[in-house]
């Protein structure tokens, strides 16, 4: 699953848990309730999804990330990651020498 789907799965989850937890605390209920209960399912299972999506997320290399970054300033280093400033205007002038 790609991390758009994923995100997009994450915000329908987050709805629907944000329903059932203005739903369940519109109806007063004992603290020790199954409503309490299941708002604490619903936030530990938000929780979880978040975290499998920022794992997703670091997963990728900071190249494939920011290609379309890297792409438009032109100017690579070794490392991968792009150039800004005074350093890239170094880099184009010797590149153009």
């Amino acid at each position: 699953m790609t991390v758009l789907r994923m995100l997009a799965v994450l915000s329908v989850l987050g709805g629907v848990v944000s329903s059932a937890v203005v739903w369940s605390h519109g109806h007063p209920h004992d603290v020790w309730s199954p409503w309490t209960l299941l708002d604490l399912v619903a936030a530990g299972a938000m929780l979880a999804g978040l975290r499998y999506v920022n794992r997703l997320i670091s997963a990728e290399p900071p190249a494939a990330r920011l290609a379309a970054v890297l792409a438009e300033t032109g100017v690579v280093r070794a490392g991968g990651g792009a150039l800004h400033g005074r350093r890239a205007r170094q880099a184009r002038a010797r590149a153009a020498q």
